[in-house]
């Protein structure tokens, strides 16, 4: 309970994910059935089930449905044009979800995942970008998330001159949604004789907060064109100040405004190595630039606070309850 009594948690657990789509799909099935039969009466129902927000529909007093759309759709949105909202998280995702489902504009909204930024936040005392730089990468090591690149442009930063150094933290093991111990293993080969380090992921979110607020440049060259639907890791980065460079996915568009709230290289050209060391060695080698790009950054990630976040959820639930009185 919390919130003055107000809040009540129910968890529900019923399976664990295998590794076959169709057998989850089934799984998810089962599990929506149940819940629709044990759903309480409601004002707003808010999911991100796969079945649950067609189930539902079954339960007249479940509420006005809210699908949650997280993740870039896979052709599933047709399912839910019943619903009364589709919230997205970014508008790569809307754009993804329109062009497979146009039928589905009157009911998507943008609303954006929020971050932390009492946690996330510049340091006490002010950056100074004279002496070492630290570049640093946190998330999956996984090959889609543009690592080899990324050490490669380093290295040309590194030869370059200048007292610099790169650190890369997160899960490599498959379990976790890594690359594997042999794609780990051809990252540090390539890093020989570079000041290249690599750290165990950090869960614990107020620990990675003082790694991104001990750093001076975030690059995150993720190529998941696919896979990348909002952009967490290189948002809390920005929150605490820190100049970060992005590739060119759609999903970063939203907060990232190259050559004010941050860089961005397009990681589709020949010459996307090139773009990346340019970008990573200005930030090296101008401590202005670094200095008002990350405070540019910080500002804009305070649109994304929880409070900011959860208004905007508030204000459109009131929305979609308005509209259904006038309907």
């Amino acid at each position: 309970m919390g919130l003055d009594g107000r809040l009540r948690y129910v968890r529900r657990i019923k399976f664990n994910r295998s590794r076959f789509l169709s057998l989850d799909l089934l799984k998810d099935a089962i599990y929506s059935l149940g819940m629709t039969r044990a759903l309480p009466a409601a004002d707003i129902l808010i999911t991100n089930t796969f079945w649950l927000p067609v189930f539902a529909r079954m339960k007249p007093d479940a509420g006005k449905i809210v699908v949650n759309v997280a993740r870039m759709p896979k052709k599933q949105i047709r399912l839910y044009l019943k619903a009364d909202r589709l919230s997205v998280v970014s508008n790569a995702v809307k754009n993804r979800l329109l062009a497979q489902c146009p039928a589905a504009s009157r009911i998507v909204k943008v609303i954006p995942n929020p971050i932390d930024t009492y946690v996330f936040k510049p340091p006490a005392a002010e950056r100074s970008y004279s002496g070492k730089k630290d570049f640093l990468y946190a998330g999956r090591i996984h090959p889609e998330k543009g690592l080899l690149l990324l050490i490669r442009a380093f290295r040309r930063v590194f030869q370059a001159g200048g007292d610099v150094r790169l650190t890369i933290v997160g899960p490599a093991s498959v379990q976790e949604g890594g690359g594997g111990a042999g794609y780990l293993a051809m990252l540090k080969q390539e890093a020989s004789g570079l000041p290249v380090k690599f750290s165990e992921p950090v869960y614990e979110k107020s620990e990675l907060a003082r790694i991104y607020q001990q750093a001076h440049v975030f690059c995150y060259p993720s190529l998941a064109d696919e896979g990348e639907s909002f952009g967490v890791a290189p948002l809390e980065a920005m929150a605490t100040g820190l100049p970060t460079v992005v590739s060119s996915l759609d999903c970063f568009r939203d907060f990232v405004e190259p050559g004010k709230t941050g860089f961005c290289f397009d990681h589709t050209a020949e010459d996307a190595e090139k773009q990346l060391y340019r970008q990573l060695r200005a930030l090296a080698v101008d401590p202005d630039l670094a200095a008002r790009i990350g405070r540019m950054a910080a500002r804009r990630a305070e649109a994304y606070s929880t409070e900011t976040i959860a208004e905007k959820y508030l204000q459109d639930f009131e929305e979609i309850l308005e509209n259904a009185k006038t309907s």
